[in-house]
């Protein structure tokens, strides 16, 4: 039993008419008549019961219009199914990001998505670096929103946009007034940063800005990622090298300024594996993109330190 005898079938069970039907379905009333008889042989039962004057349907034929009326508009639902994945308007993808980009790239992105397939659904992980690459390699997600170098075997990799680093400073001290922050700033006080061993993107841009004089600086403690790192600074530990999209994070404990000193900049890219380019990842790759054009990060203001709580940051207390 075939989708299209069932709608033969249907055709004549909703009209109870074989010229109508014949009608319908565009072919002479003799051929639908022989496809009729040919269905109720294969189901060796009848389905209607004519007379000169009418058509009716049986009582299989009547479970038969049922079952009918489920299975072809399944077999519509599916075609439609297939071609909206064929088109990339439908699908499911799996998305691994890192810390900053949930604060910038994302939020745009998605609302992006969302108004031009509705029914694209992403499951979102905030991964490292490190862990999307594998992750990529096994097929666990379908794209990563990462930092390069990247240079697994066959993965594709896409620069979305540049930024700059910035100082990030608890709220309360002196520095936060000042304009900008220069290097004497994070010789004079301790420093946080992020273990190697957990950011090698991070500490190739720590080595370059801080060239010549790394070992000047205190630092006082090696996170694992920006999160602990952040909460390092706002806890008043000491003062950090973070990426510029932090500014887009509301954290009132923490107050950031620009750096007087040149620093490499730091890209975000795209990431998949050349096996998984779906119509539905495609669509959005181009979401992504577009958000990343619209990125604008705010101008950062000198503020005033709060009156008598000047804070000064802890003189040592060695790497941890």
């Amino acid at each position: 039993m075939e989708i299209k005898q069932l709608r033969f079938f249907l055709a004549v069970a909703e009209t109870l008419n074989f010229t109508r039907a014949a009608e319908r379905m565009g072919i002479a009333q003799p051929p639908l008549s022989q496809r009729i008889l040919a269905l109720e042989r294969e189901l060796g039962t009848a389905l209607f019961i004519r007379t000169k004057r009418s058509v009716a349907l049986t009582q299989a034929g009547e479970t038969l219009l049922i079952h009918a009326r489920r299975l072809v508009n399944a077999s519509e639902h599916t075609k439609e199914v297939i071609r909206a994945v064929r088109d990339g308007r439908q699908g499911v993808l799996n998305v691994g990001a890192i810390f900053s980009t949930l604060y910038t790239l994302l939020p745009n992105a998605l609302r992006v998505l969302k108004t031009q397939a509705p029914d694209i659904v992403v499951n979102l992980r905030e991964m490292t670096i490190a862990n999307q690459l594998r992750a990529l390699q096994e097929g666990q997600i379908d794209v990563g929103i990462l930092r390069p170098p990247i240079e697994e075997r066959r993965i594709k990799v896409e620069m979305l946009y540049e930024e700059q680093f910035i100082a990030a400073i608890p709220a309360e001290h002196p520095l936060a007034a000042q304009r900008t922050v220069t290097v004497q700033d994070f010789i004079d006080n301790p420093f946080v940063g992020i273990n190697p061993g957990f950011s090698r993107n991070y500490s190739i841009v720590a080595a370059a800005a801080f060239a010549g004089v790394r070992d000047q600086l205190r630092v006082v403690h090696e996170t694992s990622d920006m999160h602990s790192l952040i909460a390092q600074v706002g806890a008043g530990i000491g003062l950090a090298l973070v990426p510029q999209s932090l500014t887009l994070v509301s954290i009132p404990e923490v107050a950031f300024r620009p750096i007087s000193f040149a620093a490499p900049s730091i890209a975000v890219s795209l990431a998949w594996h050349e096996d998984s380019a779906t119509p539905t990842l495609l669509r959005f790759v181009e979401a992504l993109r577009m958000s990343a054009q619209s990125i604008a990060f705010p101008v950062l203001q000198a503020v005033r330190a709060p009156l008598g709580r000047k804070h000064a940051l802890p003189s040592s207390g060695g790497r941890s």
